[in-house]
């Protein structure tokens, strides 16, 4: 769970640098759909 967390901040943070925000926004509700 924590590990979860940890990688989603970090999915966010590639969000605010430029990457496709709506790729990683797709990931990050499956890590958090777990």
């Amino acid at each position: 769970e924590l590990i979860d967390y940890y990688k989603a901040q970090g999915i966010l943070k590639e969000v605010s640098g430029g990457l496709e925000a709506g790729k990683v926004y797709s990931e990050l509700a499956e890590i958090l759909n777990e």
